[in-house]
């Protein structure tokens, strides 16, 4: 490779820096994107529907849909108590759930720490333990998980599946840009 190839894919190609502003949380630059585009779509996966149980439906979210969603499991997470910087733990493999779970914990003003459902159940008890996590969002795999019943689940596939279900924006916590957002465990 030539030396002005090398340094066009290592420096140019490479360089991913995007400025983002200091004073906004991550969900609120999610909120401003829902105004600014509501209906376009906002995530894509798979899985099944309310009306349809197969595991590879196309799924399609709205920005709105996804925000309204996300804003329902915020309001849930902050009347079963959950407090500003709390660790909530999202047990689930990627997919539109998974979206809606962490802009939900993120809403709540708590930070949100991914567990792959592939762990062993050793190493998913100790990241909670550790961690320090109460509540575990997560899908029907982490509600028949064989955890410890020590920690509440709440299960995100069902807020998908509920139409209209209510939320209370009022009372989500003021979360800053500098509160905690995410943990991540590494081997």
């Amino acid at each position: 490779m030539i030396p002005e190839e090398k340094k066009k894919i290592l420096d140019e190609f490479n360089n991913t820096r995007t400025d983002y502003p200091q004073d906004k949380a991550i969900h609120a630059l999610f909120e401003e994107q829902v105004e600014r585009i509501p209906d376009r779509i906002a995530v894509l996966g798979r899985g099944p529907t309310r009306t349809n149980t197969d595991n590879n439906v196309p799924i399609y979210v709205t920005y709105k849909e996804l925000n309204k969603i996300s804003d329902c499991l915020a309001g849930l997470l902050i009347e079963i108590g959950v407090l500003a910087d709390d660790i909530v733990g999202i047990l689930m493999d990627p997919s539109p759930e998974m979206i809606v779970g962490i802009l939900g914990i993120l809403k709540a003003g708590a930070a949100y720490l991914p567990i792959d459902p592939a762990y062993p159940d050793e190493r998913i008890d100790y990241m909670l333990k550790d961690s320090a996590a109460k509540i575990i969002v997560g899908n029907r795999h982490a509600c028949s998980a064989g955890l410890n019943c020590q920690w509440l689940i709440v299960n995100c596939e069902l807020l998908m599946s509920v139409p209209d279900a209510p939320f209370h924006h009022s009372s989500f916590i003021i979360h800053h840009s500098s509160h905690l957002a995410y943990i991540m465990y590494t081997s």
